[in-house]
């Protein structure tokens, strides 16, 4: 796509190649879909070069074996590469300059350029010279289509708007309106060919298209999920006592259904069915919902029943799936020996030492004498959580997940006991707050495990630092950003200590680059130090900092001389002093969406930061399904 109101440069990549013959073809608007699906050969008025026998040379000609052409070839002329105008690496091939000879004829051009010599060094694109910038969203049974100016991004009236169909056959048109907008309403039809595949777009002076089959935007990364509604618009809510039982028990359970208003739908009639294991359906039944739009039920579970996972499915009258809740009915066999573990600390530091005792009895019987065992020590990061300072951030945010383990192995002695130490490594420092879970295992006599399991928490450090979260992200201009800082000891209580202080801004160098024959944006982060100092922090310590220009900023609290810290993200905006560095963009020119909050509840407002590759103008729509 070229902007009809701009320079009209195409940049050629042009080696050892003295000179070239450029070939532009105007392809017309009833055969886009062909040239698109199966390509196009201009077919030249002079050709230079011919095969041995003197017929058909090659890829440039349509052939003369049919009178089917899609295209007109409109220019032709031989160019001395060196008369091109240099642009970095290339060179620019300038448009502007070439007569269309068939102005009267909607289309597109086909731009040809190869060697005079070797005729087979080529390359050609489809180029559209328009200012009208078009973006199509495709619903259910409408199609929106949204007109741009290119240059201005303004919305432009009075477009003309056609779709067609994978079979080229005409859907609907439309025109524009004030805000650049056509809808179209379209009914599906059974077969394959009326799938829409292209949208025209034409003025009294302008003129382009959008090919479907290149341009459609792929979800399969982005966040496109969520709830999708059934064609009856009701909602199952299915509770039951638990979720584990044993065969001979009795399953209880209730459903609520809502429809999409959350009202009740009234005395309806719901179909539930109950399935085993294996897939076969074990009870069928019909139930009435009552005046609370609900109703309860119960199944029995036979004593010979099979084990394993049950579900239980809700449907309407006419066999729409409403819910599904899942059942597992398994087996008890009881152990035959009683194991009990204990530490002698549950709290511990870096190089203390933990001691495990384990005991072990036969139900009604002696101690279980010269058992193995077997006690695994697994220590992982624990998050740190004082119940006085709810909404605070304590975790650290440069650490990596930690893990280590250490298996020990013994025997039982006479009384069934056993002990085992473990010693907290000196390396465990300022990786916050660890989680050591001791799992021991005795045999019984025919070998079956009995499984038991001990906690101690490792305090890494003295003192931990906390950031309280308000769920605001981004903030204006010149005004404090306001920030509770909290400093806790082990307990979780508020102690006065001297922390260092770090306001980071995330700068990013955005370059397009090209990847083989595509285009891609490639962002390198770069961290500016805005302020490093030290700063008291005790319970509740107000802070405060006032960003001057746009971007993406860090709050970074250290322990003096420790490298982790704890960390607050926040963005800066306003309606000046942005640049193309503030910002990281994706790699491949996608916009970036940051909400002010997670979740919302009815009637609040969402104010969301969107994160863009250039500036210009952007559709946003907010859709269920």
């Amino acid at each position: 796509y070229l902007s009809k109101q701009g320079s009209k440069n195409i940049e050629v990549q042009i080696t050892n190649v003295p000179k070239v013959k450029l070939v532009i073809s105007k392809i017309y608007e009833n055969n886009l879909l062909m040239s698109q699906r199966y390509g196009y050969y201009p077919r030249e008025t002079s050709p230079t070069h011919a095969s041995y026998d003197g017929g058909y040379e090659g890829d440039y000609y349509e052939g003369d074996y049919t009178d089917v052409m899609l295209g007109d070839v409109i220019y032709e002329k031989e160019i001395d590469t060196r008369s091109l105008p240099k642009s970095g690496a290339g060179r620019l091939l300038n448009i502007s300059q070439f007569e269309d000879r068939l102005p009267d004829f909607k289309g597109v051009y086909h731009v040809v350029i190869r060697s005079v010599e070797d005729y087979w060094v080529k390359d050609s694109r489809f180029i559209s010279l328009s200012d009208l910038g078009l973006i199509t969203k495709e619903g259910a049974d409408k199609i929106y289509v949204f007109a741009n100016s290119i240059k201005t991004a303004q919305p432009v009236n009075g477009v003309n708007v056609s779709i067609y169909s994978a079979n080229n056959q005409l859907l609907g048109t439309a025109s524009t309106n004030a805000q650049g907008v056509a809808e179209l309403a379209y009914s599906k039809k059974d077969f394959a060919g009326f799938r829409p595949a292209m949208v025209i777009a034409k003025t009294a002076d302008d003129f382009n298209y959008l090919p479907f089959n290149n341009t459609r935007v792929n979800t399969s990364r982005f966040e496109v999920g969520g709830k999708r509604s059934n064609p009856s618009g009701l909602d199952a809510f299915v509770y039951a006592e638990r979720d584990i039982y044993r065969p001979g028990e009795k399953i209880n359970f209730s459903v609520i259904i809502r429809d999409r208003q959350w009202k009740n739908p009234g005395d309806i009639p719901i179909k539930l069915k109950f399935l085993m294991p294996n897939g076969k359906e074990l009870k069928t039944f019909r139930k009435n919902l009552n005046e609370e739009g609900s109703l309860e039920a119960n199944v029995d579970i036979n004593v010979t029943a099979i084990t394993g996972g049950y579900s239980l499915e809700v449907y309407t009258s006419n066999d729409i799936l409403l819910a599904t809740k899942s059942f597992s009915v398994e087996e008890f066999v009881p152990d035959r020996i009683r194991v009990s573990t204990k530490l002698d600390k549950t709290a511990l530091k870096p190089g203390e030492t933990s001691k495990l005792s384990i005991n072990a009895m036969n139900f009604f019987g002696p101690p279980a004498a010269n058992r193995k065992y077997e006690t695994e020590i697994q220590v992982k990061q624990k998050s740190f959580a004082p119940e006085k300072f709810a909404g605070y951030e304590f975790t650290l945010a440069n650490q990596n997940s930690f893990f280590d383990k250490l298996v020990k192995e013994g025997t039982t002695d006479d009384q069934g006991n056993a002990a085992e130490d473990y010693v907290v490594p000196a390396s465990y420092t300022d990786k916050g707050v660890l989680q050591t879970n001791f799992y021991t295992t005795v045999f019984d006599e025919t070998g079956r495990p009995v499984s038991r399991v001990s906690s101690a928490d490792i305090f890494t450090q003295d003192i931990f630092y906390g950031i309280k979260y308000d769920w605001f992200f981004y903030y204006p201009l010149n005004q404090p950003v306001k920030f509770q800082l909290v400093s806790v000891n082990r307990d979780g209580n508020a102690v006065n200590s001297t922390s260092r202080i770090e306001v980071i801004k995330h700068e990013y160098r955005t370059v397009l680059t090209k990847s083989g024959s595509y285009f891609r944006y490639d962002s390198q982060k770069e961290d500016k130090v805005m302020i490093d100092h030290q700063v008291t922090v005790g319970n509740n310590t107000m802070y405060s900092y006032v960003p001057r220009s746009p971007g993406d900023y860090e709050i970074r609290i250290y322990r003096p001389g420790a490298n982790s810290y704890v960390s607050r993200s926040f963005y800066s905006y306003g309606a000046w002093g942005g640049n193309n560095n503030s910002f990281e963009v994706n790699n491949e020119g996608n916009i970036e969406i940051e909400a002010n909050k997670k979740s919302y509840l009815a009637g609040e407002t969402v104010t969301a930061l969107f994160k863009t590759p250039f500036n210009g103008k952007m559709l946003v729509t907010v859709e269920t399904d």
